[in-house]
């Protein structure tokens, strides 16, 4: 695998006036901002510094360490709003173990976008006027561990597909263990982020520059064939006690024992799109009791099917996310039919 997260603000509902409590049940930190609208789907992220209160990243922990990782999103600074002109700037962060920042790159207030070390010195800057007010521009960039001693790692920048800076000089000593994006910086800065990905160097597919990706969430909207999970609340069929923005926690499938699948068709792609990296698997999970459960979600392919390492739910419903990049009939990269044909299952292994 080398797509390791990614986040487009959608499945969590609640308004645009309020962070939603959900949210940390995808196990971040830091989550000081507002849902508004977003450049993909319903939602973007808001990081807002004019009223105070709202400095802060939205962190969240990788779950494997790795010397190479990248980060990308759609990012529009809100009237041009953007002066922090230092490390705290609006844009994504690299972190090691404890969180301890090793990177960030950061939007300046002329419009450029700065790569900031460890000790907060600016590294290289872009050209002006790289972020445009008030219009969403895709920066990604790449952090690579040292290789050859200290002052030996690596970085790159890219806007829209277009390298904008290289440095090969930046020191960072440490294996990435955090990811993030958003800033901490005070006084007058206001940006939306959306369609957030994270990549790493593992695996044969998406280790490298992913370019402008837009993240569609496609809700369940049918019942697939198999259905041993039983449903528990007001809704009348399977698919509808499982697909409200934001969750209904009255409203749920349950399966009572050991070997039950559900499966479930799901709305189509809703944008003309004949490049899709991977097809991820979102599913909100808990358990009733302290006893014993395990389960995995995955996803049926003409019949072949891949499901997720086993998850082990607690009490507190929590987001676990399965990132497949190729299709399963056939191990080939997904087309957009492919894609919409495919049902979602959950199965219950303990």
């Amino acid at each position: 695998m080398a797509l390791v997260w990614v986040e487009g603000f959608d499945c969590y509902g609640g308004g645009m006036s309020t962070t939603p409590a959900t949210m940390g049940q995808m196990g971040y930190s830091n989550i000081k901002g507002v849902l508004t609208n977003g450049r993909t789907g319903t939602y973007g992220f808001n990081f807002n510094w004019n009223f105070g209160g709202q400095a802060g990243f939205l962190t969240r922990p990788l779950l494997t360490t790795t010397n190479k990782l990248g980060q990308g999103a759609a990012m529009a600074p809100v009237g041009g709003q953007m002066n922090a002109n230092n490390a705290n700037g609006g844009g994504c962060i690299w972190q090691s173990a404890g969180g301890v920042t090793e990177m960030n790159v950061s939007a300046m207030g002329d419009g450029s976008i700065a790569v900031f070390d460890r000790s907060g010195i600016n590294k290289g800057q872009t050209a002006p006027n790289m972020l445009i007010p008030d219009s969403y521009q895709w920066v990604e960039a790449v952090a690579i561990q040292n290789t050859g001693g200290a002052g030996t790692g690596y970085a790159e920048v890219r806007v829209n597909g277009i390298q904008r800076l290289v440095i090969n000089n930046i020191n960072l000593p440490n294996l990435f263990a955090f990811h993030g994006i958003g800033g901490a910086g005070a006084g007058n800065q206001n940006f939306i982020f959306d369609d957030w990905i994270t990549w790493d160097g593992s695996g044969a597919n998406n280790n490298t520059f992913m370019s402008d990706r837009r993240l569609v969430l496609c809700v369940p909207n049918a019942n697939g064939a198999i259905q041993n999970f039983t449903i528990t609340g007001a809704q009348p069929t399977a698919w509808q006690s499982c697909n409200a923005i934001p969750p209904v926690d009255t409203n749920f499938i349950t399966g009572n024992a050991a070997g039950d699948i559900s499966e479930f068709a799901k709305q189509n792609v809703t944008i003309n799109s004949t490049d899709i990296a991977a097809v991820v698997v979102l599913g909100r999970i808990f358990k009733s009791d302290a006893g014993t459960a395990s389960g995995r979600i995955g996803i049926n392919s003409a019949a072949n099917v891949l499901n997720s390492p086993t998850i082990n739910p607690g009490t507190v419903p929590a987001w676990y996310q399965f990132v497949v990049e190729k299709d399963p009939n056939g191990n080939v990269p997904w087309t957009r039919t492919n894609v919409n044909n495919a049902n979602i299952r959950i199965t219950r292994d303990t």
